[in-house]
């Protein structure tokens, strides 16, 4: 695989690759010295937010592409998965990133791989109700790496808000010694969020899916206004939303726990998140209602 930049960078595939690059960095101000950002390839400029932020926080950026088989509920869907590491790898090195992980599955799962990082409360609702082992494959993996890149700091996403909530629950519960810093979701000029599964929309269910965000910040602004009837609330999602979208959750949580607030419950945040199929792809998003 040839990188062409400017911005000197290197490809890594083990663990011995991996010593080898960490045991030739010299650290040259106060930031931590390794930042990281896993993703799963098929990057877009929320990706490249991430390797941007991480390059604030850290003087070096590692960059992983690992398409994780355990975390993928439907093996159509692992296979489909579009995969083009070069690209991506030369993205990724253009943004800032000084070293590229690729490891293969082997490296990641050792022949005879047992063990399972496996998710409490925190995967019990949103995604992981219809996700089944979904959260078990990320903490599993994410772990993995982490022990993997011996990374100081970690950068993800909040579009997907549980994710972020589940993995700082893990590195708190297992004393890991990685800081993960959340990075605000990054919209398309429409407002939806970024995605790589958008590119499978065709232009009209593109249309039909900025509606998700045009709902969620409706609701936002009744919340700004007064409202706080959280049945209420939710309805008026619904209404907002396109009626060709097909919803698999839209729930009003607490964002710590990411338990479902009742009518009743009486708070000053609450966190919207949502899931639906726009032909068929499955999109998430959310918006926190009040100050976190």
């Amino acid at each position: 695989m040839n990188i062409s930049s400017s911005h000197h960078s290197t490809l890594l595939y083990d663990a011995t690759d991996l010593q080898r690059w960490r045991e030739s960095l010299s650290s040259h101000d106060h930031r931590p010295l390794i930042g990281f950002v896993p993703t799963m390839g098929d990057l877009h400029e929320g990706h490249l937010s991430l390797v941007r932020e991480a390059k604030r926080h850290a003087q070096y950026v590692v960059v992983s592409l690992f398409v994780n088989p355990t975390q993928f509920n439907n093996a159509s869907d692992f296979e489909a998965y579009h995969r083009d590491e070069s690209r991506d790898a030369q993205v990724a090195v253009n943004a800032g990133a000084d070293a590229i992980f690729l490891p293969s599955p082997g490296v990641i799962y050792p022949s005879g791989a047992q063990t399972w990082v496996n998710v409490g409360a925190l995967g019990d609702h949103l995604c992981g109700a219809t996700r089944p082992g979904h959260f078990r494959g990320v903490c599993t993996v994410v772990n993995a790496l982490f022990n993997l890149v011996r990374c100081h700091i970690a950068v993800f996403g909040e579009k997907d808000y549980q994710q972020l909530s589940i993995i700082r629950q893990m590195t708190r519960d297992l004393h890991l010694p990685v800081k993960i810093i959340g990075v605000p979701t990054a919209r398309e000029s429409g407002g939806l969020a970024m995605s790589s599964r958008n590119t499978r929309l065709t232009p009209a269910g593109r249309r039909e899916a900025m509606s998700i965000y045009k709902s969620l910040t409706n609701a936002q602004r009744l919340w700004r206004e007064g409202e706080r009837e959280h049945s209420s609330l939710v309805e008026e999602v619904k209404r907002e939303l396109s009626p060709l979208l097909k919803i698999d959750y839209l729930t009003l949580c607490d964002p710590h726990s990411l338990q479902p607030l009742a009518d009743e419950q009486q708070t000053h945040t609450a966190l919207l998140a949502i899931a639906c199929f726009v032909e068929e792809v499955r999109l998430i998003d959310n918006l926190m209602l009040g100050s976190s």
